[in-house]
């Protein structure tokens, strides 16, 4: 089941990045650095993956 929480500040919208895996990086970025952004992506969507692989 997944809840929905209101991003009302940024602590929660900074959470919310991260609980999806979206790189701080496109607070700044333009279209020029997308295979960057995607890069990262990659890099923590693997992270949490891993992660809630070794925690079955």
């Amino acid at each position: 089941m997944f809840l929905i929480f209101p991003i009302t500040d940024e602590k929660s919208f900074m959470e919310n990045l991260k609980q999806n895996c979206i790189p701080e990086l496109i607070l700044n970025s333009d279209f020029e650095q997308y295979e960057n952004f995607l890069k990262e992506r990659r890099k923590l969507m693997a992270l949490k993956i891993k992660e809630y692989y070794f925690s079955l």
